[in-house]
């Protein structure tokens, strides 16, 4: 039987200052209305700001963060946010999604769609995603899957979540 080919669900990163300052240009471009959404790195974009990585919820980050996605929000486009998501990201990402700014968060490797249910219990949950995280590439190790990408990967990320999880550990 013949299948329709499914449409693909396009996604632009943006995490960098430059992107940022740039964002009426991205707008503006005829390729942008063929995205599904906008995912904002913070990670990457502190960097860009020679912030450290531990600065992607400071006040700084959060005012870039919540003019691009006003601006974005009134494309309608759908909006996720990653870039070092804590425990302690809750009230950044919580005053985002009450003003209806942001969609979902993601790790590396999965993403969590917001609402209240998620938001209330955010710390539990992003600690279950990091420990989730953590078996999944260490059976990828085991088995070999993904073995070229997850190799190269595989023990930063792994030192990168146990020092997130050293600080979080659920009492």
């Amino acid at each position: 039987l013949f299948q329709k080919k499914k449409k693909q669900k396009l996604y632009i990163n943006l995490e960098s200052i430059h992107a940022i300052n740039n964002i009426h240009n991205i707008i503006k471009s005829k390729e942008f209305n063929k995205l599904k959404g906008v995912v904002i790195g913070r990670s990457d974009l502190a960097g860009s700001l020679n912030l450290e990585k531990s600065e992607v919820d400071s006040d700084k980050i959060f005012k870039l963060v919540i003019k691009i996605l006003k601006r974005l929000k009134k494309k309608n486009i759908y909006t996720k946010m990653g870039g070092s998501l804590t425990p302690k990201s809750v009230n950044f990402v919580r005053k985002l999604f009450q003003k209806k700014l942001l969609n979902s968060v993601e790790t590396r490797n999965i993403e969590v769609k917001l609402n209240d249910y998620v938001l209330k219990n955010f710390r539990e949950i992003i600690i279950s995603i990091f420990n989730f995280e953590l078996e999944w590439i260490k059976y990828n190790n085991r088995t070999g899957l993904k073995k070229n990408r997850i190799r190269n990967d595989s023990s930063s990320r792994i030192r990168e979540l146990k020092k997130r999880l050293k600080n979080f550990v659920i009492r």
